[in-house]
């Protein structure tokens, strides 16, 4: 069977290129004739498909260069945000070659745009699609009103799109703003009506996409995973806390460092790199917090060490976020972890057994749930591990995944 995978990464950046790499390596163990399209950047790791990715416009070269977009380029945007033809040729070229029984899209991006879920579907081939984001209810993506708070009673799900413009939810600018909404409004019926599948990994997506119109029929829960081999646990008890993942507005990590400021003798690292992470350094060092430690950009290897020399991890998110893959990650390695009450993140950490949940957004209560955990000794933090490890082994192991996954390609191409 041969599957095409299509994500605008193709380098672990994020937890869905995460997902997606590890599934690709388990099938073609499993004698799976995997491909990727995807867009071509230095970080990339090798393919024989990269003479098909797609070239990075200038405008996403002015973006990574922090340089101001003027009303050209905002409109320029707009209209490749709706339908990119330079991708659907060069997917139709890849789609020809590649001959996949199966596409299976991750993330996708202006870049792609329904014009290559158009392409799939004259050449007849099905498009299953794990959804990462809450990009098909919110033109915002991350579910946050204004950047502010989580969008708790999703504004937006009901198609009316005029709240994004209210509280400027996309970078504070009525303009990106205008053309998500625009965007979404145009293009989610493209989506919905080419797309024979959407994966949810949590139920908290899976709700959030049937709200939002897309039919029940379509929607498959499979939630994420986490490869038991590479997370080992540990009993080892750290003297830190560890935030990693994207340094992002949405991830709360403001409020992270804001309650750590009022806790001095307690110790926290915080791995990874993004917009904020400048702000968030600066704020840092404006205030003399000398119990934060800002890390490198840390090598897979490194990482789980890190994870495993930890006492506990934290997800402060503030953001209707999708899953948590960091938290079973951390599960696996047998460490408790802290997270926010938003999204998927509520259905995995059991309070008070295999981690706790805090407000999000909360300075104050993610400051006792921290002053909580600190005080358990070993004794009791390593219970909580190995809750966690067992949580992990028998709900979220690659293995299980992937036979969900096989199960739904026999749908379209049984063997």
């Amino acid at each position: 069977m041969k599957i095409a995978f299509v994500d605008v990464c193709y380098y672990r950046l994020g937890g869905g290129q995460v997902v997606m790499l590890s599934e690709m390596e388990y099938l073609k163990k499993l004698g799976y004739q995997v491909s990727i399209f995807s867009i071509k950047d230095d970080e990339n790791l090798s393919s024989e498909y990269t003479r098909y990715f797609l070239d990075k416009d200038y405008l996403t070269n002015k973006s990574q260069k922090s340089l101001p977009l003027n009303f050209l380029d905002r409109f320029y945007y707009a209209v490749t945000n709706i339908h990119n033809t330079n991708s659907a040729r060069k997917f139709e070229k890849f789609i020809k070659n590649v001959k996949p029984d199966v596409i299976h899209i991750h993330n996708y991006s202006r870049y792609f745009t329904p014009a290559i879920y158009e392409v799939a579907k004259r050449h007849d081939i099905p498009i299953i699609s794990t959804e990462h984001s809450n990009k098909l209810a919110c033109p915002a993506n991350v579910m946050m009103k204004g950047k502010k708070e989580f969008c708790k009673d999703m504004l937006c799900t009901n198609g009316n799109y005029v709240n994004v413009l209210k509280y400027k939810c996309l970078n504070n600018s009525f303009s990106e703003c205008l053309a998500a909404a625009v965007e979404l409004g145009i293009n989610k019926k493209r989506y919905i009506e080419n797309t024979a599948k959407f994966i949810a990994p949590s139920k908290y997506l899976e709700n959030t996409l049937k709200i939002s119109g897309i039919p029940a029929e379509k929607l498959v829960y499979i939630p994420n995973f986490v490869d038991l081999s590479k997370f080992t646990y540990t009993d080892k008890v750290g003297d830190y806390f560890l935030y990693y993942g994207r340094l992002g507005y949405e991830k709360g990590l403001m409020t992270l460092i804001k309650a750590f400021e009022q806790l001095p003798k307690i110790n926290l690292k915080i791995a990874g790199m993004g917009s904020e992470e400048e702000i968030l350094k600066d704020y840092v060092k404006s205030r003399n917090i000398r119990n934060i430690e800002f890390l490198n950009k840390i090598l897979f290897d490194d990482l789980v060490k890190l994870i495993q020399a930890s006492k506990a991890t934290i997800l402060p998110s503030e953001c209707g976020e999708i899953f948590g893959l960091t938290i079973i990650e951390s599960f696996a390695c047998g460490k408790p972890v802290i997270g926010a009450s938003v999204g998927g993140i509520t259905e995995l950490i059991s309070d008070d057994k295999d981690g706790y949940i805090t407000k999000s957004g909360s300075i104050n209560d993610l400051k006792d749930k921290i002053i909580k955990l600190n005080a358990k000794n070993d004794a009791e933090l390593q219970e909580m591990g190995l809750l966690a490890r067992k949580k992990a082994e028998e709900n979220y192991s690659l293995e299980k995944h992937a036979n969900k996954l096989i199960e739904l390609y026999k749908i379209f191409k049984p063997f």
